[in-house]
């Protein structure tokens, strides 16, 4: 009879209180169970149902004399005797009833009830004491039973237990030796709590026991104690009165607990406190919990989402779905982190960067979800106004005549505008990844290494001047400021940002200047110069002339003299006139509308004499309609130096090309250094001599620069050509490189008059 639990603390009461029948009801008066024959030896119908209060009536009216009021009779009280009146087949009986409260576990009173008759003469002696022996064995092997089901019972809870009179001395106790704070005895019963323990402890359990003997009720308490070999550890402790003058405690350690609830507390205090904003849902996707930061994020509280599906947050313009694939990703077990849009209680929009994932209990079942979101409002607008500025930047820079390029710190293309197309031919996809160091001139890379050292060190605006070879091979001259900036983007941290421009017409135009100044400079030095030494030579050759009209062949060694400083005397004059032609030019008043053609080739007509045997000179160019304005004396001249001078060239024979041509034709004067283009008349002669330096371009057409030895030249030759091409507006052109020959263009504006 009775729930198992129950029965066990019955038969606990039967052995702590000695053989007896027990009844048992909980706070509520109902009946819980009962043992050992408790209605049998009441005489009490077994097979009825009833409740305390009749169970009081039946015991009342089985008593003689008549108890009174026995529930009432025992708030004063915790034992009385009864007698019961005679009735088949035990006959009248005397016994002792005890009323206990058990405070653990539950509020419950059990009753006991045992018999104090003697059996002298009975009627039947032999019977009665049959089955008084049968009724004592059965009750026995009950208890024996019951017994070894509470102290299995006893055994399998992890709580220690202890039995302690009101002194504090052991009763009784069930503790390994690890669990007590003791640990050097083989027993603790007999011995006083005080006498084991500090005295702070000591003083807890006797005023504890004091307290449950004296209210009867359960007290519950904890306490520190520190263990061998384990530290200080946390215990709960429950007391209940187990007797007139003892207590029943049990203990348990919640060391580990108290730590769980800490790191609980902690985490929950993470949680509350966090600046993220974090909800938590069932696994429904309810929500179930917001932090403060989230209500004041959102501006809605618990109360008015709890059990709301999350979707009312989300304000991106395909909400639903977007909102039913992060629930996808999230039942499949898959943490989800993305920005989104989201929406305030009072409608307004911000953007969001949250983390979702699941929540697992112990054993990885998915119970819910957690949520973290942070306010990226700020972050997303700079965002947006970088991408605005980068935009607005991007389109200056693609749209600009200037080359906008950016750079890594060993001056990689990182990115090129297009006007790269115009400015060096190339696409903006093939210039990124290459170093602008293949395509700089080679005589402008010393310059270009210091100015990039020193944006790098010095972080300020650096400009240089230099030329970079085009798509085509032509060189560029270009102007480039660049400085160093930060960028997080680039794994160093910084780069280069350059502006680049051509400069080659402002750069040509500086050399015209420079050079028009330059060849003014000497023009007015030679000028000045052959105006004082024609004066001198005209002295000189009147009194040679004076000396032999005087001597009139009377001396002949005298004439012979003469006739030498004569002849020096005009070769220096004819010297003074080239001189004057380079610094003055030369008068075009004999010019008139020539047809070049068949000048040239009487020109090279008369100077075929004049070169060596092994030298051919090969001609192009028979039309007639080649015609410009010039003095054929001049144009002899011109194409005489220029013939003589690829003959020089060529010692060991060749060919001279003369080629005579109308053409279109451009590009930086190799005398003026200024820029032209237009529609020329081109007398050009090409050699394959030993070509000219770099270094001797700039001197070619200066006067007396000559790379021949002392007498073989004078200088003046190409000095004369460029004071004729001057005089008549036209431009030289020259390419040359050592070992392959030169290539001379003299290039004349045609004439529209009727060759003479």
């Amino acid at each position: 009879m009775g729930h198992p639990v129950t029965d066990a603390l019955l038969e606990l009461v039967l052995t702590e209180w000695g053989p007896g029948a027990v009844l048992c009801w909980d706070a509520d008066g109902t009946l819980i169970g009962s043992a050992s024959g408790f209605q049998r030896m009441l005489g009490l119908d077994e097979g009825k149902d009833a409740d305390v209060e009749a169970i009081w009536s039946m015991i009342r009216e089985r008593c003689t004399p008549d108890p009174g009021d026995l529930a009432s009779a025992f708030v004063d009280i915790s034992d009385r005797e009864v007698a019961l009146i005679d009735r088949e087949p035990l006959g009248p009986r005397q016994l002792r009833l005890s009323l206990r409260h058990l405070a653990s576990p539950g509020d419950l009173t059990v009753l006991l009830a045992r018999d104090l008759t003697e059996r002298q003469g009975s009627r039947d002696g032999r019977v009665e004491n049959e089955l008084l022996s049968a009724e004592r064995e059965r009750q026995e092997r009950a208890l024996r039973d019951s017994e070894q089901r509470a102290r299995a019972l006893l055994e399998a809870m992890p709580d220690l237990m202890f039995r302690l009179d009101r002194q504090g001395v052991y009763l009784d106790y069930k503790a390994a030796r690890e669990d007590l704070a003791v640990q050097h005895l083989d027993s603790l019963i007999g011995l006083r709590v005080r006498a084991l323990t500090p005295a702070p402890f000591a003083d807890l359990i006797e005023a504890k026991i004091a307290e449950t003997l004296q209210t009867g009720r359960l007290q519950r308490f904890e306490f520190r104690l520190e263990i061998p070999e384990r530290g200080m550890r946390d215990w709960e402790a429950r007391m209940v009165p187990s007797g007139l003058n003892e207590v029943t405690a049990t203990v348990r350690d919640v060391t580990e607990q108290k730590a769980d609830a800490a790191r609980l507390h902690r985490l929950s205090q993470v949680v509350e406190q966090s600046s993220d904003a974090i909800l938590l849902t069932d696994a429904r996707f309810r929500i179930d919990y917001l932090n403060p930061a989230f209500e004041t994020l959102f501006g809605w509280t618990l109360d008015e989402l709890r059990g709301s599906l999350p979707d009312v947050l989300n304000a991106e313009p395909d909400a639903e779905t977007h909102q039913q694939s992060i629930y996808s990703r999230l039942r499949a077990g898959e943490p989800v982190c993305a920005e989104v849009l989201n929406r305030r209680k009072d409608g307004s929009l911000f953007h969001c960067r949250y983390w979702a994932s699941p929540l697992h209990d112990d054993q990885g079942a998915v119970v819910g979800y957690m949520g973290s979101q942070q306010d990226i409002s700020a972050r997303v607008q700079a965002q947006q106004a970088l991408s605005a500025s980068e935009t607005r930047y991007r389109l200056l820079a693609e749209h600009s005549s200037d080359l906008i390029s950016k750079h890594s710190s060993d001056g990689t293309f990182l990115y090129v505008s297009p006007s790269c197309r115009t400015l060096l031919g190339y696409a903006p996809e093939e210039l990124v990844g290459r170093s602008p160091y293949d395509l700089f001139h080679e005589d402008d890379l010393d310059a270009i290494r210091a100015s990039h050292e020193t944006v790098l060190s010095s972080k300020s605006v650096d400009r240089v001047e230099y030329r970079m070879r085009r798509h085509n091979g032509d060189w560029v001259w270009l102007e480039t400021n660049s400085h160093l900036v930060d960028d997080p983007e680039d794994a160093q941290g910084y780069v280069i940002l350059a502006q680049s421009r051509d400069v080659t017409e402002a750069h040509q135009l500086r050399r015209a200047m420079v050079q028009s100044q330059k060849m003014e400079a000497i023009g007015r030095l030679t000028g000045g110069i052959a105006h004082d030494f024609n004066n001198i030579l005209g002295s000189v050759l009147g009194f040679a002339e004076l000396a032999r009209l005087r001597n009139a062949g009377i001396d002949t060694k005298l004439d012979g003299y003469l006739e030498q400083i004569d002849i020096a005397g005009k070769r220096a004059r004819n010297l003074v006139r080239q001189l004057l032609v380079f610094s003055r030019g030369e008068s075009t008043v004999a010019a008139h509308p020539v047809a070049l053609a068949p000048v040239v080739k009487e020109i090279l007509k008369m100077l075929r004499p004049m070169l060596p045997a092994n030298l051919g000179v090969r001609f192009e160019g028979d039309s007639e309609a080649l015609i410009v304005k010039i003095a054929p004396l001049h144009l002899q001249q011109m194409l005489l130096n220029l013939v003589l001078n690829a003959r020089d060239a060529m010692p060991g024979g060749g060919d001279i090309a003369v080629l005579l041509r109308e053409t279109l034709a451009g590009g930086e004067c190799a005398v003026s250094r200024e820029c032209f283009n237009g529609r020329w008349i081109e007398l050009s002669v090409t050699d394959q001599g030993k070509g000219i330096p770099d270094e001797h371009r700039e001197l070619l057409f200066q006067p007396f620069f000559t790379t021949k030895g002392v007498g073989e030249g004078s200088g003046m030759g190409l000095a004369v050509i460029a004071g004729l091409m001057r005089s008549y507006r036209g431009h030289i052109l020259l390419s040359s490189r050592v070992g392959e020959g030169s290539h001379f263009r003299l290039l004349l504006p045609p004439a529209e008059a009727t060759a003479q």
